[in-house]
């Protein structure tokens, strides 16, 4: 099952629990392509920030520790020079 929720003001989470990491960067591929594309959502200068996150198959892992390693990779993606 795939789910897109409202997390907080302007952030939302995707739970994707049949991709690796590969389709979740996928995933965030095609999230960009669209909004960076959307003639509405440029006109207000709308941008996406997006980490990801993954718990290994067998590994018990909170949704406050997912959301926290997230994070710190969104942010990681943020201070990184553009190619």
């Amino acid at each position: 099952m795939n789910m897109v929720a409202r997390y907080g003001g302007d952030e939302f989470v995707s739970v994707l629990s049949e991709s690796d990491e590969g389709g979740a960067r996928g995933y965030l591929a095609r999230v960009h392509e669209r909004v960076s594309t959307c003639d509405v959502l440029s006109k207000y200068g709308v941008m996406i920030s997006s980490g990801i996150a993954r718990s290994d198959v067998g590994k018990t892992v909170g949704f406050e520790e997912l959301i926290q390693a997230a994070d710190r990779h969104m942010y990681a993606n943020k201070n990184r020079p553009d190619p």
